[in-house]
């Protein structure tokens, strides 16, 4: 195996923390998609292993996180009343990086 497919395959491993993102319902409410397939979700931080993903996730469900790292960045924060934010962290997720971003295979030469 070349050097560069190695770093690739380095660089795609890991473990990202996915929270469900909301979606508006008949009634003009805003729900949560847990239907919606993880690519969809939004990536809230990713870790080198499974414990520092789970030790996060723990963290945001304790209350000491309040808002997503987009949220942080823009200052907006989504309009999801209290029970619904709160929601979103107990449905957070911590799945590998592969199962949102396969990797891709290598092109026939």
């Amino acid at each position: 195996m070349r050097r560069g497919h190695a770093r690739a395959a380095v660089l795609l491993g890991g473990w990202l923390l996915l929270f469900p993102r909301p979606k508006e319902t008949t009634e003009n409410k805003l729900a949560l998609d847990i239907e919606a397939p993880l690519s969809q979700w939004e990536q809230v931080g990713a870790f080198d292993s499974q414990a520092k993903c789970r030790r996060a996730r723990a963290v945001a469900l304790a209350g000491k996180v309040v808002s997503t790292e987009k949220e942080a960045k823009t200052g907006e924060r989504l309009p999801l009343p209290a029970d619904a934010r709160d929601s979103r962290f107990a449905l957070s997720r911590c799945v590998p990086a592969e199962h949102v971003h396969p990797p891709k295979e290598p092109k026939p030469k």
